[in-house]
This record gives C-alpha cells, sequence and structure tokens, in this order.
C-alpha cells in the first residue's frame, strides 16, 4: 500500500508541474515584446488596424482591440432610436479622437485575445498609454464582460 500511496503523490506533483508549464506557456504565447507600428485606419475608438513594418509584404495588416475598455459603436446595439443616436455621434468623436492621437507610429505590446480572434492591445503614444487616456478622458469605459455593447444606452 506504501507504493500506491508514493506513486499517486509522485503522480500529482508532475501533474501540479505540468499545470504548472501550460499555463506559463500560455502566458508566453498570449503576450509579446512590445513592437512600433503604424496606424493604417481607426476602425472605431477601440480598434486599430496597424502596419507592422517588418512583417511579410501582404500579411502585415492586423486589427486590434485596445484592452479593458470599450467605446461607443458606430453600428449601435441600442434600442431605442435616440439612445442608437446619442451613442453613434459619441463613437465618431471617440474615432476622431483616437485618429488625432495616432498620427504617427505607436507603440503595441499584446496582452490576449478578444472573442473575435483580435489581439487585445495596450498601445503608447510618445510613452503615454492610449487606452488609459481614453479611460481618462471619458472616451471609454472600463469594458465589462457581457453587457454586449449595452454600456453606452443609457
Amino acid at each position: 500500500m506504501k507504493t500506491l500511496a508514493g506513486l499517486h503523490e509522485v503522480i500529482s506533483e508532475l501533474m501540479r508541474i505540468l499545470v504548472a508549464l501550460f499555463l506559463s506557456t500560455l502566458a508566453t504565447v498570449a503576450q509579446s515584446a512590445p513592437i512600433e507600428v503604424l496606424v493604417t485606419r481607426v476602425i472605431d475608438g477601440d480598434t486599430l488596424e496597424i502596419l507592422i513594418p517588418k512583417d511579410t509584404p501582404g500579411w502585415n495588416l492586423h486589427r486590434v482591440r485596445l484592452a479593458g475598455l470599450n467605446t461607443p459603436e458606430l453600428s449601435s446595439r441600442c434600442p431605442d432610436l435616440p439612445s442608437r443616436g446619442k451613442e453613434r455621434e459619441l463613437a465618431r468623436q471617440a474615432k476622431s479622437f483616437v485618429e488625432n492621437l495616432v498620427s504617427g507610429p505607436i507603440t503595441l505590446e499584446r496582452i490576449g485575445k478578444d472573442s473575435f480572434n483580435r489581439p487585445l492591445v495596450e498601445a503608447w503614444v510618445n510613452g503615454v498609454s492610449l487606452n488609459a487616456t481614453l479611460l481618462d478622458n471619458g472616451i471609454a469605459l472600463p469594458y465589462i464582460e457581457g453587457t454586449r455593447g449595452q454600456q453606452w444606452c443609457r
């Protein structure tokens, strides 16, 4: 019986090690070192199309989503017409605000991916977090999972 108990302890310890290795591998895959990119298009306040200069030609345009925040949507999901109009106007303002900030190179740090498989990023413009700037200026709200775009309908 002692042999089985000892074997069980060894297997349990190996499983803990394997889980720890797996989780650390996931963290490494999800994150990346910061890279400098050019913004080719602001889709909306929290989604950018970027050019990665050293990437393979033809494969160097990517859409990324700013992590931890939600901006109003141009294609509002608000249930009533006045709320939809208000959200769309706020979305145009958010898009314009971001366009004015990202006219030159920016730095991105990938920190995960969203439900559409886009990279989630922290963006830096001249050393200042774009994500924090949007939140601090009321252009964005903190991201709350499960709200399905309804945060701006109130």
